[in-house]
């Protein structure tokens, strides 16, 4: 609860104390159980929609694909903050050190997202019992989970920033999170499952892209005759 408090209210003075290396260990303990109580809550609200095994399912996945991604883009952050001139060898930490601290930026700003996602879980979960339909709360939850991912993504830059000439390799740091947090996410779909699926399935065939789904769900609430001639899953 400390962290989570650090988190959402001195944003600085957690990343400063990364950056000092101070309790790594119990710092990373803590955001990952707020990924997991976090990502786990708006999953099983997602999994709701269909009930059942989805439930368990979608609070599973969600976390997942959070901490996959924390894992996969950590060694792309550590290669590129090290590509940074200006900092005298003997004053960079090692090479352990650096790929703690990276990780545990990465986590923070994963956990700051999922926290504010999560926030979204009630109204979610009244759109439901009001009945919102399937194409109108899928992008609902996109929203939702895009402005935790901005919220995230903008304490990941205030992380890493630098002068103005190592930019490029701050906005491509940006970028990596942003690309691999999105694919991880569509490859762990469904969350919801749509209605006319039979059963719920606890990953999906791979399908087009992220973008695309939702380029196709704005069509579908443009031309709702289309929502009949969607698959199955």
């Amino acid at each position: 609860m400390t962290t989570l408090e650090r988190l959402l209210r001195d944003g600085e003075g957690l990343r400063a104390s990364i950056d000092a290396g101070q309790d790594h260990a119990e710092t990373a303990r803590a955001l990952i159980g707020i990924v997991l109580v976090g990502g786990g809550l708006l999953g099983a609200v997602l999994g709701s929609f269909r009930g059942g095994l989805q439930i368990p399912f979608a609070a599973i996945k969600l976390p997942l694909v959070v901490l996959l991604t924390a894992a996969v883009c950590t060694p792309a952050l550590t290669v590129l903050r090290g590509a940074i001139a200006g900092s005298p060898s003997d004053a960079r930490p090692s090479g352990l050190q650096r790929l703690s601290r990276d990780i545990l930026h990465l986590l923070t700003s994963l956990a700051l997202g999922v926290v504010i996602a999560a926030t979204a879980a009630p109204l979610l979960m009244l759109a439901m019992a009001v009945g919102l339909p399937y194409h109108q709360l899928i992008l609902s939850v996109f929203v939702a989970c895009g402005v935790g991912g901005l919220v995230g993504l903008a304490s990941l830059w205030r992380a890493i920033r630098i002068d103005g000439s190592g930019m490029t390799i701050v906005a491509s740091l940006v970028l990596v999170v942003t690309l691999v947090g999105s694919q991880m996410a569509w490859i762990g779909r469904p969350y919801l499952v749509r209605p006319k699926s039979p059963d719920p399935v606890f990953l999906r065939a791979s399908e087009g892209s992220l973008m695309e789904a939702v380029g196709g769900t704005m069509d579908t609430l443009a031309m709702p005759s289309q929502a009949r001639e969607a698959p199955l899953r």
